[in-house]
């Protein structure tokens, strides 16, 4: 028979759960209990911090499984078990069983503090008691204020908003443990509320980034001249001798602050003095030579510095034709695409978007039935009954969420109507989001605040005509160029000539077309005419008084038939080349740019002005040249 004495028996005990703690988790010690901890304790077997680093271990391998969402009766028990050791309060009318966000908080604080009883960590903010400190005689030899504090805005519902804060030094006598610091908050100036806990919900003192100390508004006492003060009780962080540390005062706000008293506000923070206590256990408060700092009180979202900014997307559809059926409507039609950046610190809600549409058809109703908002992903639509050419629809209910610093996409579409009866061929619509739009937006911070029009929601997105056809033409950029015909010469008549050319693709959609081989030197606005239409000036968009010589040439066969049309057969793809030959009437530069292009569906039609191609010409141009009229 094997004795074990008292000894032989804490020391196989103590190394069994020192064994378990680090073992647990992978299921060895099943069968240890909380409870057999405990009595292992009162038994004197196995100390404090024994236990608690095996109990940790223990609740941590039992409840492993666990993640937010998990359901049961293993989820009631530990519940149950943070709500005992004060981790974990319960909000009124929850149920136990449910492992939410609340239940993963409270548990992530456990185990942080099981590590912190666990630990021991030495830093320059540890907290200690005299006898930890080096040295006897430790003192500070100054408190200086960090000027980058000088008017911190606090927002409504923010926490632990930096205000002020300090940085100590210490002589090189010895280390000291700071006990306390007395704080004071002025309203002297204040036109709105003079009570501190209206604007302040919790001080709070930090040494570096760990919170080392801190005091509910309401348990600052107030003098007879209005001034609140309190000296907060510390952590006992260390300074070590011959070093500093940087301390930081912040608040938490009320999640809603009175407009009034934001207009009103005028509160100053001030550090009055310090409590440090000293090697040899010598305690001694040493005032401070600080300026009261300011601190300014706004709304939410003014703190959070929100901002909803509007752009285009830079694949929206550019000015174009789209074809369409004569029979059936053409659903899905993209008008228009955008971009949507959120900046700050808040989330928002989306809840309306206001879209303007503008048609030249005869009503809005006749072009389209139905339009649609795609943004985030999300599909929206709206029925179209306007009789006019121009209204707004608001696509609403969108219960959008947006995170701070991100940035969503949205797109309008339409169903258009087909052409049998509802709108004429050539017909337009374009979709925007105007200012005024913007500011009609029903779009909510974290706070439920609507944002301002001025300050908060920025942009707006300009959509371009869409013109729907059964039957036409597209034209694509090709190139450009400019050539020298002529230099002037001093002191001669002589002028620059030049010749620009531009070179494009012109595709036949739907049927046979044909195009005059006319051209004609045009003003701007561009008038309809016969042929295809071109200016010139420093930026393509006027005329010069000296309309040159100009020219158009296809490939393929020069003129197709007796009406000097160009034909392109359908699904067909033909090449021109505009020219233009400039001889300067001024010194300046000069480039040319294609402006429109006739077409028709037979060749003898005289009314082919009627289908004038205006659209996405903005690139058709050449290059600037610098041209030099010459004069005796």
């Amino acid at each position: 028979m094997i004795t074990l004495n008292k000894k032989s028996l804490i020391g196989i005990v103590t190394g069994l759960v020192i064994a378990l703690s680090l073992t647990i988790g992978a299921g060895v010690a099943s069968a240890l209990t909380v409870a057999d901890i405990d009595l292992l304790v009162a038994m004197g077997i196995v100390s404090a911090d024994k236990a608690a680093a095996a109990k940790a271990a223990l609740v941590t391998a039992q409840y492993a499984g666990l993640t937010v969402g998990s359901k049961g009766a293993e989820v009631t028990g530990l519940q149950q078990m943070l709500v005992s050791g004060g981790f974990l309060k319960m909000p009124a009318g929850v149920a136990y069983g449910y492992y939410g966000n609340l239940t993963k908080a409270a548990y992530d604080a456990y185990k942080a503090a099981q590590v912190t009883t666990t630990t021991t960590t030495t830093t320059t903010t540890t907290t200690t008691t005299s006898g930890d400190l080096e040295g006897t005689d430790g003192t500070i030899s100054a408190i200086t204020a960090i000027s980058q504090y000088s008017s911190e805005e606090v927002g409504e519902g923010q926490e632990d908003v930096k205000i002020a804060g300090f940085e100590i030094e210490t002589s090189n006598d010895g280390d000291i443990a700071l006990k306390s610091v007395k704080l004071t908050f002025d309203a002297t100036d204040n036109t709105g509320s003079t009570r501190l806990n209206k604007y302040v919900d919790t001080v709070k003192i930090f040494a570096g980034s760990e919170e080392v100390g801190s005091a509910d508004a309401s348990d600052f006492n107030k003098d007879s001249t209005g001034v609140y003060s309190k000296t907060i009780t510390l952590s006992k962080p260390v300074i070590d001798s011959d070093s500093s540390e940087k301390f930081y005062i912040a608040i938490d706000a009320p999640s809603t602050l009175d407009t009034g008293d934001i207009s009103g506000d005028s509160w100053t923070v001030d550090l009055d003095n310090v409590r440090f206590e000293d090697g040899s256990g010598v305690v001694t408060t040493e005032a401070a030579t600080y300026t009261a700092v300011p601190i300014s009180f706004v709304s939410y979202s003014s703190a959070a510095n929100t901002e909803l900014k509007i752009t285009k997307d830079s694949s929206s559809p550019v000015e174009g034709i789209v074809m369409v059926d004569e029979t059936d409507n053409t659903d899905d039609v993209l008008l228009m695409k955008g971009k949507i950046k959120l900046e700050g610190t808040s989330d928002v809600m989306i809840n309306e978007l206001p879209i303007t549409f503008t048609t030249t058809a005869a009503t809005l109703a006749d072009i389209t039935g139905s339009v649609k908002l795609v943004i985030d992903g999300e599909e929206y639509t709206e029925s179209m009954s306007s009789a006019e050419v121009t209204a707004t629809t608001t696509f609403d209910n969108l219960d959008l969420s947006v995170n701070a610093g991100d940035t969503i996409s949205f797109a309008i579409y339409a169903d258009i109507n087909d052409t049998s009866a509802t709108f004429v061929v050539g017909d337009t619509l374009l979709a925007s989001l105007t200012e005024t739009n913007r500011n009609a937006m029903d779009v909510e911070n974290s706070e439920g605040d609507q944002l301002s029009d001025s300050t908060e929601k920025s942009g707006a997105v300009t959509g371009l005509a869409q013109a729907f056809y059964t039957d036409g033409i597209a034209a694509t950029f090709v190139s450009s160029k400019v050539t020298t015909v002529s230099s002037a010469v001093a002191d001669a008549t002589s002028s620059d000539v030049k010749t620009f050319e531009i070179t494009f693709n012109v595709k036949a959609i739907g049927e046979d077309v044909y195009l005059d081989n006319s051209v004609v030197a045009s003003s701007s606005p561009v008038t309809a005419g016969a042929g295809t239409a071109w200016a010139t000036t420093t930026d393509s968009t006027a005329l010069k008084t000296d309309a040159g010589v100009s020219t158009i040439s296809a490939s393929g066969s020069t003129v197709d038939d007796t009406d000097n049309k160009y034909k392109i057969n359908a699904g067909e793809t033909r090449t021109f080349t505009l020219g233009v030959t400039l001889t300067a009437t001024a010194n300046g530069y000069t480039a040319v740019g294609l402006k429109g292009i006739n077409w028709t569906l037979t060749a003898a039609d005289a009314t082919a002005a009627t289908n004038f191609y205006t659209f996405n010409l903005s690139d058709f141009k050449t290059s600037k040249v610098y041209m030099t009229k010459t004069t005796i």
